[in-house]
């Protein structure tokens, strides 16, 4: 999956979080009183997923994710007749990123040469989230990302950083109060430029 693929996926989800979004604006509804408690407390989850990644313009591997995040309420926002909830996220999580390249020889044909690495990574994305009823919100994500690379195939860390850091932005939607369904493209800022692809599933503890 390259990266162009990766951009038409999160392009996909998008339009499908808002095509959700919309339909439940349009189902009639009471006027709703806002539970101010309840939308202001701290929240923990657990996730995982899948993921994506590749390094110096590589083709992309496949990998996962597994960790925890705390989503903290800052504040309550008001724009027009509309509240947004203004959250911080910190986390922890293991990752498995890489990339493959492919050579051709004369003698060999055509062959590839793939590296791996694991690393721990700690998101801490800022995210204005709108709530739509009961069971449907959705949410914008955008912050920093820092990594450090604990082990890997042979060879990965000449070819990787041990220290990663970069920018993390995607869309989250909360559904059936205890889920969430994430997609988040992080680009890296370090010298070996590792681009990655997440699909993530939360559950809030």
């Amino acid at each position: 999956m390259n990266r162009n693929s990766l951009k038409i996926a999160l392009t996909a989800i998008l339009i499908f979080c808002a095509s959700a979004m919309a339909d439940e604006e349009e189902k009639p509804t009471e006027t709703k009183k806002v539970d101010t408690a309840a939308i202001m407390k701290r929240v923990y989850n657990f996730r995982g997923g899948i993921n994506f990644s590749s390094a110096y313009n590589s083709r992309s591997v496949f990998g996962f994710h597994v960790g925890g995040m705390a989503d903290i309420p800052l504040n309550l926002v008001d724009l027009g007749n509309e509240a947004y909830l203004f959250e911080f996220h910190v986390g922890a999580q293991f990752v498995k990123k890489g990339g493959k390249y492919r050579y051709y020889s004369l003698f060999n044909g055509y062959y590839s040469r793939s590296f791996d690495a694991y690393y721990l990574e700690m998101p801490v994305p800022f995210s204005f989230k709108k709530t739509f009823s009961e069971n449907i919100s959705a949410r914008a994500d955008f912050g920093p990302y820092i990594a450090f690379g604990l082990f890997g195939t042979q060879k990965a860390f000449d070819e990787l950083s041990r220290f990663d850091a970069g920018i993390i932005y995607g869309t989250v939607i909360d559904f059936a109060k205890k889920y969430s369904l994430g997609a988040h493209v992080g680009t890296g800022l370090s010298d070996d430029d590792i681009y990655s692809f997440y699909m993530t599933l939360s559950y809030k503890l």
